[in-house]
């Protein structure tokens, strides 16, 4: 007999292995996985932008991948809170926009 609580469970880990369509499959295999853990344990538990130490943290690409930054080299990562995380990809996307407007393509890796 099933418990209240197991078609809930069953549901979250059907939701957490689902694979975003036009998602890199980087992210999903063992590679990013470790590359993850290993920033998360280097960061003890504090946000490498605001310092927080109440909050889940995202293991971030200083340099994105896009951009020409390491996949699995760990000194490429940094830990973030997830307000923090957002800031960040936020900018990211504007000053890649802004590259497209000005230069009507996408910038060159490393700019």
């Amino acid at each position: 007999m099933r418990t209240i609580g197991q078609p809930l469970r069953d549901q979250a880990r059907r939701t957490l292995t689902t694979v975003v369509e036009g998602r890199d499959s980087y992210y999903d295999s063992a590679e990013h996985r470790a590359w993850s853990r290993e920033v998360l344990r280097r960061a003890a538990g504090m946000c490498a932008s605001c310092g927080a130490q109440d909050r889940r943290l995202v293991a971030d690409h200083r340099v994105e991948i896009r951009d020409g930054g390491s996949r699995a080299d760990p000194g490429n990562g940094q830990a973030l809170c997830s307000p923090c995380h957002g800031r960040k990809t936020a900018a990211e996307r504007a000053r890649r926009h802004a590259m497209v407007k000005i230069r009507g393509k996408r910038p060159e890796a490393g700019v």
